[in-house]
């Protein structure tokens, strides 16, 4: 394993200490949906490959401490410490992360409490921990709508009613085919023997 990551002095002196209110909510509601994902029902408990969402509904869906955590490694690094530019993607990757984590970024920050940018270390610390409260808010909001009961009832009954109506587009088709198909029969029939047919050609 490489070197880990180190914040030296030079870095907390070029370090934010406050992210603009607007910056915050902007944040929040652009990534809130990226923390979340669906959850399901084991179909087959002894196939744990097998899922199904429960009784048709839409799925459920809950928090994804993983994907919030890669999102505030990437605030952290981007908007306070000015390390990450703006062509970084918010999702910062799984290795970059576990490589940062390791190296016990915010610990790192916190030690500086008892040195020259004591007050620096506070005040970033202080505004990174506010900044995670408004994406937590905005991810709570976003469960909430996702897993509306009667959101989620009205998808299933929505679905139910497609899923339906396809059903009886096709059993039109099949049955217009096999009108077809029979009369089809029926023609080659009395061309082949003229069964049926009266001398003036109507039907017998």
């Amino acid at each position: 394993m490489g070197e880990k990551f180190k914040i030296t002095p030079e870095i907390m002196k070029n370090a934010n200490t406050y992210i603009s209110i607007g910056m915050k909510e902007l944040i929040a509601s652009d990534l809130a949906r990226a923390c979340v994902k669906e959850t399901y029902k084991i179909k087959n408990h002894e196939d744990n490959s097998q899922y199904q969402s429960d009784y048709g509904l839409s799925p459920m869906y809950c928090e994804s401490p993983s994907s919030k955590a890669r999102v505030m490694m990437t605030v952290l690094m981007s908007f306070y410490l000015n390390l990450w530019g703006d062509d970084k993607a918010f999702l910062c990757d799984i290795s970059e992360y576990d490589d940062l984590a390791s190296a016990h970024v915010l610990n790192q920050i916190e030690r500086f409490k008892s040195g020259e940018y004591r007050e620096k270390a506070f005040d970033l610390l202080a505004d990174y921990k506010e900044t995670e409260k408004y994406l937590n808010s905005a991810i709570y909001s976003v469960l909430r709508e996702l897993n509306d009961p009667a959101k989620r009832i009205m998808d299933a009954l929505g679905n139910m009613a497609s899923a339906e109506m396809m059903q009886n587009t096709l059993n039109q088709i099949q049955e217009y085919q096999a009108g077809i198909k029979e009369e089809i029969e029926k023609q080659r029939t009395i061309m082949e023997n003229g069964e049926g047919v009266n001398a003036d050609g109507s039907d017998g």
